[in-house]
């Protein structure tokens, strides 16, 4: 053949497998090495945590959790966060428009948490296409659902008015590891009485998400709380410079405190429970809020934090241990 024929040759062969969705001498992808656009991954988990310091401590390492046992998911968070924030707060911060401290981000292509510039509620709202958005009381107020039934459906209807079309999910905070006695007041009462344990008093905290749920606002509870009561009850209980997995008897230490809390929400959002999600990963990699050294974090532990975590998948409104 002469080089014109094996030109033309070429010149119809790369036609061909063209037309075919072939390509010539294409190098190998490494999928590993690469996140995929949006349009390609087979599933999404778009997550917006309305809260305070109870819901950075509870998805702190959430979409690590997520990413190790549903690798394939393509997962964002974002959480609006200011401390001590109040579900009356949240309503009239959206009513409102008006910013909450800051809107912390997480997305695979950054790989790590990161603060928005910016942090009005609207704005973050319209942020992404969110499949889930969960909402708190703040912890001294999350007994009492009079403290909570004025605001949260007049809150779901500000979202669905401002086109929010997923769903809705309540974030079960934990109790006090000493009761009810950091109270404002210092005393929740149950028929009266005094609560004086940190399991009565996480009693109370799921027979109140047991009437947000009754009430239908909400489609589904993130039973953190419960994992983490479960957890007091096993050798987990001994991490935290406090005691009982706080840092200072009402936050979550950095470690397997927040990891136990993470591994609930993770089953509550995938909606099955897993057995092993073994995680090796620098603190700086993934805190949004350091509470003292990480402690915990061997595989052992992480065993027993799932299982913990999974009775509460379970069981969101009762111990299991």
């Amino acid at each position: 053949m002469n080089k014109t024929i094996l030109t033309l040759a070429f010149v119809l062969l790369a036609s061909f497998l063209t037309s075919c969705g072939g390509t010539l001498l294409e190098e190998p992808i490494d999928e590993s090495a690469q996140v995929l656009p949006e349009a390609m991954q087979p599933d999404t988990l778009r997550l917006l945590a309305i809260g305070n310091s109870y819901t950075l401590d509870a998805l702190a390492l959430f979409p690590f959790v997520l990413k190790q046992v549903s690798p394939r998911t393509y997962i964002v968070v974002g959480i609006l966060y200011t401390g001590g924030a109040s579900l009356d707060y949240h309503l009239q911060s959206f009513k409102g428009n008006t910013a909450y401290s800051t809107y912390f981000k997480w997305t695979p292509e950054r790989g790590e948490w990161y603060k928005e510039s910016f942090s009005k509620p609207l704005q973050a709202l319209a942020d992404e296409h969110w499949d889930y958005v969960t909402m708190q009381q703040v912890s001294q107020q999350s007994h009492d659902f009079t403290t909570i039934s004025p605001y949260l459906q007049p809150l779901a209807e500000v979202l669905r008015d401002n086109d929010y079309r997923g769903r809705l999910g309540w974030l079960l905070t934990p109790a006090y590891p000493d009761g009810s006695s950091r109270l404002s007041n210092g005393t929740i009462k149950v028929n009266g009485q005094p609560v004086t344990s940190s399991d009565e008093m996480f009693a109370t905290i799921a027979a109140c998400a047991q009437q947000v749920m009754h009430s239908r606002s909400c489609d589904f509870v993130l039973p953190c709380g419960t994992a983490l009561q479960n957890a007091r009850h096993t050798s987990l209980r001994q991490y935290g410079n406090w005691g009982q997995l706080t840092y200072e008897g009402m936050h979550l230490q950095s470690g397997i405190p927040m990891y136990i809390e993470s591994c609930a929400a993770a089953m509550a959002l995938l909606n099955t429970t897993f057995e092993k999600c073994h995680m090796s990963i620098r603190q700086a990699d993934y805190q949004i809020i350091s509470r003292g050294p990480q402690v915990g974090m061997n595989n052992t532990n992480q065993d027993l934090a799932s299982a913990c975590a999974a009775q509460a998948f379970s069981n969101p409104f009762t111990l299991k241990y």
